[in-house]
């Protein structure tokens, strides 16, 4: 007996030794600070580093095991700021770093101590030049662009925009073997450094034969029509990139490869092979899904490429929802006509769209002229014509049509209208700015049974307030104003307002002026605007807290700003490849009801 308790009594020893020695092995990194920087902020030289604590956020999910501690790694984070103060001017920056134990030794206070010495100052900046006259013309017209400038602080990454300038500026004035060496001098006490550069053009050259190969059946006629590069031109990479970008708006291929052969090079002419992988003629999709405000949804979409030859298209949707039982739209898109980057689109269409009040049965064709003035950014005009028959819903049936409202009606007009996306991602932005506007005019070009005006700006500004935060702001305004001898305005064409993408304290369109019996007319005035902090919480799941504020009013040019509804919410965002996956919860502020609106959509609100 006297023996098993010896033996137990040893176990418990070893136990004890394996665990404290395993928790010594599993330290956890409980905070990380720097100290001595002035240059960069903590955050900047944080996201240097592998090593890092949990965020606040992160602490939140208590289940999931803080960073491990590991002294290779830190060490290798070391030389890595060390890297990054060098390659930003610092080269005698001294960066060490030191622990401090909590919690019996289980975590650590990491202290990352940081002198960072004076930096290298750029000192003379000389572009050698045994150039000819129109050589010196090329670097001439470039040197007002160049971010090299004595005094300044020398940072790799403006030596490397210097020299890249220089380079797209000899490439595109027909010199496709241009190199540049450089030779830097320190002083004699490393407080500046001199740059020389030296400029070795090779020879001037000229396009050559331009190759067409793939497997595409576009005519190679066609194809060659949107080359911009002509044999016996002289050389530029300019020209390459522009025919790059025409042949790859033309969505008929997979991808797009122009290749100037340097290696080829003969008698001074640059030969360049095009390749090309044609996209699928017959391209269709379906999709099906349920939300909160429109139930079921089904959709189709049924693109044909090259229809009817060159890179024309025909493209049919089909929707359906609770609010819109039957969408249908057929689109002829002629690119580049009359004019490249001007493209010609035909839309017959045929909607049925249910609001609370109404239901209303639209037919009619547009004619739009789309000119895409960048990767998303566009302006256009329409021409539309249109037949619509208005079916009263109220149960006191009080869209009378004496009120001034026509059941049946035809209207024809003009929209000038532009979209304009400076934001840094498509998803999920953080940074930048969006803008869509349209001013249209009905009663223009065929008889019209009315006549008004139709404005609308919506605006949204993102921003970064802290790291891993992003503030997204937006405004939206409208406006229809009637003219002719008839003062009135479509109801069908009004503004309303409410729901997942508007005013989410409130159900879709529900936000409305009211005839005498409380059934929506709709209004000529239309005022939103939203605030919406996004944060990450865990992994690929994010939260957002909201506040959103508008109204519509039945007069147009009028806005009560005391009138104003508003509405406060949180919501739940999961980054998905087609965006964020979003649910949000909304409750009035300031109203009779407390009842909160709860949404479950993709992509953000704006």
């Amino acid at each position: 007996m006297p023996c098993l308790r010896q033996i137990l009594f040893l176990i418990c020893i070893i136990l004890t030794s394996a665990l404290a020695g395993k928790a010594q092995e599993q330290q956890s990194v409980r905070s990380l600070s720097f100290s001595g920087n002035s240059v960069f902020s903590a955050s900047e030289l944080e996201a240097q580093m592998n090593t890092r604590p949990k965020t606040f956020l992160e602490r939140m999910t208590f289940w999931k095991p803080a960073p491990v501690f590991s002294p290779f790694v830190i060490e290798d984070d070391i030389s890595r700021l060390r890297s990054h103060y060098m390659r930003n001017g610092y080269p005698s920056a001294v960066i060490n770093y030191h622990t401090t134990a909590i919690a019996k030794g289980r975590k650590l206070k990491i202290t990352v101590e940081i002198s960072e010495g004076r930096p290298v100052l750029t000192g003379t900046v000389d572009w050698q030049m045994p150039l000819n006259a129109g050589e010196r013309k090329l670097l001439e017209d470039v040197q007002g662009r160049l971010q090299l400038k004595p005094g300044k602080v020398l940072r790799d990454q403006e030596v490397y925009a210097d020299e890249s300038t220089v380079l797209r500026s000899f490439m595109d004035g027909g010199y496709p073997l241009a190199r540049i060496n450089r030779n830097l001098t320190l002083s004699a006490d490393t407080s500046s450094a001199g740059l020389a550069f030296r400029i070795q053009p090779g020879p001037r050259s000229w396009f050559g034969n331009v190759s067409l190969s793939g497997d595409s059946l576009v005519p190679k006629s066609y194809i060659l029509q949107q080359v911009t590069i002509k044999p016996g031109e002289l050389f530029s990479a300019k020209t390459m990139n522009t025919t790059q970008k025409r042949l790859s708006s033309l969505d008929l291929f997979r991808f797009v490869t122009i290749r100037a052969n340097t290696d080829s090079i003969e008698n001074n002419q640059v030969p360049v092979a095009i390749r090309v992988s044609e996209l699928p003629r017959w391209t269709v999709k379906a999709g099906a899904g349920y939300g909160a405000e429109d139930r079921l949804r089904l959709s189709a979409h049924i693109t044909r490429r090259n229809f009817m030859g060159g890179a024309r298209k025909l493209i049919l949707e089909a929707r359906h929802s609770y609010f819109d039982p039957v969408s249908l739209d057929l689109r002829f898109i002629q690119p580049n006509f009359p004019l490249y980057r001007v493209d010609l689109a035909v839309n017959p269409y045929f909607h049925i769209e249910r609001e609370r009040s109404y239901e209303v049965l639209r037919t009619g064709v547009g004619v739009t002229f789309l000119h895409s003035f960048g990767s998303r950014s566009s302006a256009w005009l329409t021409w539309n014509s249109e037949r619509s028959i208005l079916s009263d819903l109220t149960p006191e049936k009080s869209l009378r049509e004496e009120d001034g409202y026509s059941r049946r009606n035809f209207k024809s007009g003009l929209t000038l209208g532009t979209s304009i996306d400076k934001a840094n991602d498509i998803f999920d932005p953080t940074r930048g700015w969006k803008f869509t506007g349209f001013v249209s005019a009905a009663g223009v070009g065929l008889k019209s049974d009315y006549h008004y005006y139709k404005m609308s700006a919506d605006v949204s500004r993102y921003f970064q307030p802290a790291p891993r935060l992003t503030l997204a702001t937006r405004l939206k305004a409208g406006v229809i104003s009637p003219y002719g001898e008839r003062k009135v305005s479509p109801v069908e064409d009004r503004f309303l307002i409410g729901g997942a993408s508007s005013l989410r304290g409130w159900a879709r369109n529900a936000v409305s002026p009211v005839d005498s019996y409380g059934n929506q007319t709709g209004g000529e005035s239309m005022l939103e605007g939203s605030a919406e902090l996004r944060f990450p919480l865990y992994e690929i799941i994010g939260g957002a807290l909201f506040v959103d504020a508008g109204n519509v009013w039945r007069d147009p040019f009028v806005y009560k700003l005391n009138e104003l509804k508003y509405n406060a919410g949180l919501g739940i965002r999961i980054r998905t490849p087609i965006g964020p996956g979003r649910i949000d919860l909304a409750f009035p502020i300031s109203e009779d009801r407390v009842k909160p609106m709860l949404f479950i959509t993709i992509g953000h609100a704006y």
